[in-house]
């Protein structure tokens, strides 16, 4: 993880806060349950917002997670370095979901500039990767601070 998190901060992608505090985590992970919850209700109607809200409910959580360790995202590359510094923090155990996570980055990216089309089954699929994306991270912060409850 160290390794990971000063690459991206010697490449200009990643700034240590130090006023981050453990609100703005809880902030976060209830706004990716937000956009999960938004995403079940509009797969009936809007497949390709689902699969957008999907990817907002993990990039929320990736978020939350990188802030719960202190450190914030820059503009440039946003999107990108917040997949690669949740690899980073995550490990090897979790490299499925986080590669899946950048799957759903670039599958979004296509979607909003170049039209590309998201299948109702890469929708539904990205439902489950979002809820599971949301549960593992919830998780690993209270494994790492258990006095912290995330939702209250």
């Amino acid at each position: 993880m160290k390794k990971t998190l000063e690459n991206l901060i010697k490449e200009g992608f990643l700034q240590k806060e130090t006023a981050i505090g453990f609100d703005q985590t809880i902030k976060r992970i209830k706004r990716a349950g937000i956009d999960l919850n938004n995403a079940k209700l509009l797969i009936k109607t809007d497949e390709v917002g689902a699969y957008r809200m999907a990817y907002d409910s993990m990039l929320q959580a990736g978020i939350a997670l990188i802030s719960f360790f202190g450190y914030r995202p820059k503009i440039h590359g946003f999107h990108k370095t917040v997949v690669e510094c949740v690899g980073g923090i995550l490990g090897a155990d979790y490299a499925p979901l986080v590669k899946k996570f950048d799957q759903m980055r670039r599958n979004r990216h296509e979607a909003i500039y170049d039209i590309g089309i998201i299948s109702s089954s890469e929708t539904v699929e990205s439902i489950k990767m979002a809820e599971k994306f949301l549960k593992e991270v919830n998780n690993y912060i209270k494994e790492k601070n258990p006095q912290k409850e995330l939702f209250k």
